[in-house]
């Protein structure tokens, strides 16, 4: 059975298929025409999700069936590479199919070939305040610091095992408090569970061990569960990189079996060194809250959704993208918000604030997609956020959007979450 997702989740994947295509066309993967049909059905597809998200509530429960079936027999078909079996769909004749409105436009869309390009994002080296934001300074100052402190320390107690604190620093520093806190958190789990595992083998198995093949099969165990941790929720994701590293750190010395309990002792107290020092330095000086980048993105989603509102397109393909990128940055965002947790110093009192930034992220979403709808799939919906789209500004709309979503905020508290959001500039 597959996995269930959140719309909003669904709706982020346009951005990490267009990427991955990218990648396909940089390394000629494959050939001019296949890119040319695979980026055609990757703006397809979406373009159909939006729609499927969009039925009217009169719509018949056997045309939603024949709609979940066609869906059904694509998605076999990619995943088959059975690409050629598409075609048995377009040519297919279906006097039904083609008198239903709703499916001849599921047809429509799904064969649609896309004779515009994308709307080229322009792309930096730096990031844009790299030169005058003091966070960047202050970021490299702090890594800097933390690192010299771990080796001052391992140094003048001439204590060379635990030089793994100073390569902690520089692994586990972000940019600010909340994802370095979140990270420390998943690295010191990880590296106590793959260092129990580690002295496990040390001490019961390596000992009876006789050849290369048995030691190979003791690792392809232990790493196994770290690599599925590894390869699944990016929340989690870093603690199985942790739990195969201290593991291997612990077993694997040189090139013959070791039952030294000393270096793999030495090498995750020095991790844990590190972790403590990174989280003094990162919580204590110059604090930097996760806030701050949650309120940058949000004012992104803004200007993207304003663009999207008040502007008119000729074609689909801009106003796709729009929809993709808000859909993206909402996800990220709430990542963002979660991490909150993390920050013993961010106050926000019954979650008031993180409510009202999630119930945005939502509500602008579902909009998104409702707007898209609207303009190139001809679905009408009232249920949308009621925001007057000829504004006078895209200030004026972004203010009208926020002010319509329900929050626990005092007045005084609100107008000051919107003042930080909409720029006046």
């Amino acid at each position: 059975m597959p996995q269930s997702i959140s719309i909003t989740d669904a709706l982020s994947t346009q951005a990490e298929c267009k990427r991955n295509l990218m990648l396909i066309k940089v390394f000629f993967l494959k050939g001019k025409e296949e890119i040319q049909w695979l980026d055609s059905m990757i703006d397809n597809s979406y373009e159909i999700l939006i729609m499927s998200l969009n039925l009217p509530n009169d719509i018949s429960a056997e045309t939603r069936q024949l709609l979940a079936e066609k869906c059904q027999f694509i998605a076999r078909c990619l995943e088959k590479k059975q690409i050629k079996q598409l075609e048995t769909l377009k040519a297919e004749k279906n006097s039904y199919f083609d008198n239903n409105a709703i499916l001849a436009n599921f047809k429509n869309i799904l064969f649609k070939v896309k004779d515009i390009s994308d709307p080229k994002v322009k792309t930096t080296f730096f990031v844009k305040d790299a030169f005058t934001n003091p966070n960047h300074k202050y970021f490299a100052i702090k890594t800097t610091c933390a690192a010299l402190i771990c080796y001052v320390i391992y140094d003048y107690f001439e204590w060379q095992g635990i030089h793994t604190a100073m390569i902690t620093c520089y692994v586990v520093a972000l940019t600010s408090v909340g994802e370095t806190v979140h990270k420390l958190t998943l690295r010191i789990i990880g590296c106590l569970i793959g260092a129990l595992i580690g002295i496990i083998s040390l001490v019961y198995i390596i000992p009876n061990l006789s050849d290369i093949f048995s030691l190979m099969i003791l690792i392809f165990f232990c790493i196994l569960p770290a690599a599925w941790v590894a390869a699944g929720n990016e929340r989690i994701s870093y603690a199985g990189v942790q739990v195969g590293l201290a593991f291997l750190l612990t077993v694997l010395h040189g090139f013959k079996p070791s039952y030294d309990m000393d270096v793999a002792s030495d090498r995750i107290l020095g991790i844990l060194l590190g972790n403590v020092v990174m989280y003094i330095m990162f919580t204590k000086v110059w604090p930097v809250s996760i806030i701050t980048a949650v309120n940058s993105q949000i004012r992104s989603i803004l200007d993207n959704y304003s663009a999207l509102k008040l502007k008119s397109y000729d074609n689909n393909v801009e106003a796709l993208s729009l929809v993709a990128t808000i859909n993206e940055g909402a996800i990220k965002t709430k990542d963002d918000i979660n991490l909150l947790m993390f920050e013993t110093h961010f106050k926000d009192k019954g979650g008031a604030l993180t409510h009202f930034l999630n119930q945005f992220l939502t509500k602008v979403s579902v909009d998104s997609y409702q707007n898209y709808s609207s303009q190139f799939i001809l679905f009408n919906h009232k249920d949308s956020l009621d925001t007057v789209i000829n504004s006078e500004s895209a200030n004026d709309l972004k203010k009208d959007v926020l002010n319509a979503i329900p929050s626990i905020l005092s007045a005084q508290e609100k107008e000051q979450v919107i003042k930080e959001l909409v720029s006046e500039k």
